[in-house]
């Protein structure tokens, strides 16, 4: 039955793909209302794949049905098709998180099922995916475990694919010596294999890196082979991709008119597959071209914006820095600086966020040129070092040498072939020839080979010498290079040993030093006070000049036990004295506390108090130290007349506080450093109250010491809530 079954699915597969696209559809929706079981989700699946390329929300529709069904009659390989495919909707669509879930939900199925085949196809999507997003550790991992699956398959074409993957990683990152190597292996393998339709993408990716390496004329070469492969193989998309990558060396030479041409042709492909991630790339390329002509900085925008819009959609983070860096530029070009500025620091921040060195690279240049117009050197002095950094990493005159040398291996690997191709050739010609001819033509012809062989055989050893003694010195070269390396990681060795005693010296200095001040400044204070106490003929101003005497010793001593008490969370000698209470009491008695300085500012402080099994296990007094810290910055930062908010809550069995205030708010710059010590924030308190910059590290310290969570939540101008979170304990 089983037998019959399969051999009906291939038949349909026979008839319905000599059809064309709509009368596929249409026979499909009629098989559809005449197939059952199995046959019906493979029906579905092919659905479901015709539907891919014009409507989405069609494919989505079929697929979802197919993997109904195929749980329903647990048909494993129908399931795994469906999920796959559904995927990669998903990631059409632009819902990647959808997509992860789904590729993921696949992978653990295939290796349920033993469907290597498939988890290997559900791994490299997956890689392109996050690829994609410029998430390029995921991408890495996937794309790495992917080959070690196709090795285990001996599925050399797939092997190939990962390969080529994986150079376009390495490339996006800079690391272009390991980018060649990957495409050049991919490269042979399907070269062996005869796959030529494969073959104009890794010669594009060569090229690729032989134009970032400025060496155009080379790259120029790749891209004319890749051009005429793809044209043989009539493969339009390979074709105009190559196109795009032509018109970019002509924008570089300065021949626009060639390089719009070029790109008209292509965009009209690409437009008609209406593959978002290309598109963004090649609307990106269109502004640039349009910016470097410089005549028409209106329709430079207008494709840059476009490209914008698809990178977005689908997390294109590398194509949205290089399209707010080439904003920036045109902005710059035409005076509107403040525009200009704003956009070159969101390309650098993307950069930096992706680690993409080309484009924090591009930034920096732009930012440090922007802030030497600005005579504003000191910014201007710290971009130029990130842009000189970034540029050594990317260009430098060891990974030129590398580059070469890879070439030059791969190009001697494949005279060698040739060469030994041509031999067999040659060979057999010969032997044809042999038995065409008598003995003695034989025995003469079989000299003249003998010697043309021998001279071969002496021509060739001589190029094996000439190519060992250069290896010889590529490895001497190597070795001494790892010499230095070993010494340059010893001397490091050696300096942060030092840099580790000179810290721990300077904690010890810091908590000599607080230590040693308290006594004289309890004396300081003391004597205040007698003089403020005894001194009945003091005027108002002599009397306030006391007060203000006062008010700095306090500040002192607060901020000397500020650093005494990071010392000792540093040190790890807190004495915790653990114990169970009631948080939402602990926090009503810190909040009546505050009355008085709320008062002051006319602040209102709100509670929300959960009155039920709100307990934990901690040390009090730390916790109080917490909460009084959270509510004193909460009114140190919120304006006038307006209201804070403490809650204490019990969700998923732990127990909750939270102090929202009405202040300005954290920027991104700040959420990063706010609970680091000796940090000042660009938010200020609204009264002149001051800050040491300790209190919040000193929190994290705390609640961390306590198995504790402490966050933030807060956007720039809507106020912040802090959030202290400990696991909730049973009554004793």
């Amino acid at each position: 039955m089983k037998l019959i079954t399969y051999l009906g699915m291939i038949m349909l597969f026979i008839y319905i793909s000599t059809l064309s696209f709509a009368q596929k559809k249409d026979s499909l929706l009629v098989a559809l209302n005449n197939t059952h079981d199995t046959t019906r989700v493979n029906v579905l699946i092919n659905l479901g794949l015709e539907y891919k390329s014009d409507s989405l929300d069609s494919a989505e529709y079929y697929l979802q049905k197919a993997i109904f069904l195929a749980n329903k009659l647990s048909y494993n390989k129908g399931s795994l098709l469906s999920l796959g495919y559904l995927a990669d909707v998903k990631w059409k669509q632009g819902n990647a998180n959808e997509a992860i879930n789904l590729y993921t939900e696949a992978i653990q199925k295939s290796r349920e099922f033993h469907n290597k085949i498939q988890e290997g196809r559900n791994l490299q999507q997956l890689g392109k995916l996050y690829h994609g997003q410029s998430n390029y550790a995921q991408a890495l991992m996937y794309f790495n475990t992917s080959k070690q699956l196709y090795e285990l398959l001996n599925d050399q074409s797939a092997i190939a694919e990962s390969l080529n993957f994986i150079g376009m990683i390495y490339d996006d990152q800079g690391d272009y010596v390991k980018a060649l190597e990957n495409y050049l292996k991919a490269y042979e393998i399907d070269e062996k294999l005869g796959n030529t339709e494969y073959i104009p993408g890794y010669l594009n990716n060569i090229a690729i890196i032989y134009k970032k390496q400025e060496q155009t004329d080379l790259a120029l070469e790749y891209y004319l082979k890749a051009l005429k492969m793809s044209e043989n193989e009539g493969d339009e998309i390979s074709s105009a991709i190559t196109k795009v990558n032509i018109a970019l060396v002509h924008k570089d030479a300065r021949q626009f008119d060639q390089a719009i041409h070029m790109m008209d042709e292509s965009l009209e492909v690409f437009e008609q597959d209406n593959d978002k991630q290309t598109l963004a790339i090649v609307y990106h390329n269109f502004g640039e071209i349009y910016k470097a002509k410089g005549d028409d900085h209106h329709r430079a925008l207008d494709y840059l914006i476009r490209s914008i819009s698809y990178a977005e959609e689908i997390g294109l983070k590398k194509v949205l820095a290089k399209n707010y860096a080439s904003i920036s530029e045109i902005y710059n070009e035409i005076r509107r600086h403040e525009l200009a500025l704003l956009n070159a620091k969101e390309s650098f921040r993307i950069a930096e966020e992706i680690g993409s060195l080309e484009e924090i690279q591009e930034a920096s240049l732009i930012l440090s040129k922007f802030y030497s117009n600005s005579n504003e050197h000191e910014q201007a002095l710290k971009y130029h070092q990130i842009f000189t950094k970034a540029k050594d990493s990317l260009f430098n005159e060891s990974k030129s040498k590398l580059l070469s040398d890879v070439q030059a291996k791969f190009d001697f690997s494949q005279k060698e072939k040739e060469i030994e191709f041509l031999e067999k050739q040659n060979e057999l010609q010969k032997v044809v020839a042999n038995k065409e001819q008598n003995f003695n033509y034989v025995l003469i012809f079989g000299l003249i080979l003998l010697l043309s062989l021998t001279g071969l055989a002496a021509f060739s050893f001589r190029n094996k010498l000439k190519t060992y003694a250069q290896l010889e010195k590529q490895k001497e070269e190597i070795d001494s290079q790892k010499k230095e390396i070993k010494t340059h990681r010893e001397d490091l060795l050696k300096k942060n040993k030092a840099l580790e005693t000179l810290n721990k010296e300077k904690d010890e200095i810091i908590g000599i030093v607080a230590h040693d001040l308290r006594n004289p400044l309890t004396q300081v204070k003391g004597l205040i006070s007698i003089v403020k106490a005894t001194g009945s003929n003091l005027n108002n101003e002599q009397n306030q000049c006391l007060d203000t005497a006062l008010q700095s010793t306090d500040r002192l001593n607060s901020m000397i036990t500020r650093i005494l008490d990071v010392q000792e969370i540093e040190s790890k000698k807190l004495n915790l004295q653990l114990e169970t209470f009631d948080l939402s009491s602990t926090v009503k008695t810190v909040v009546d506390d505050f009355k008085q300085m709320s008062n002051a500012k006319k602040i209102d402080i709100k509670t929300h108090l959960e009155r039920k099994d709100c307990i934990i296990k901690a040390d009090k007094s730390y916790t109080v130290q917490v909460i009084e810290n959270l509510i004193s910055n909460a009114l140190k930062f919120s304006p006038m007349k307006c209201a804070v908010e403490v809650k204490v809550s019990r969700p998923n069995g732990r127990v909750r506080t939270e102090i929202i205030d009405q202040g300005p708010g954290l920027s991104e710059a700040d959420k990063s450093k706010l609970f680091l010590k000796f940090q000042k924030l660009s938010a200020r308190p609204t009264n002149n109250e001051k800050s040491t910059g300790l209190g919040l590290a000193i929190v994290k310290k705390y609640v961390e010491a306590m198995e504790g969570k402490v966050w933030c939540e807060s956007k720039l101008g809507k106020g912040s809530n802090f959030i202290v979170e400990f696991e909730a304990a049973k009554k004793s």
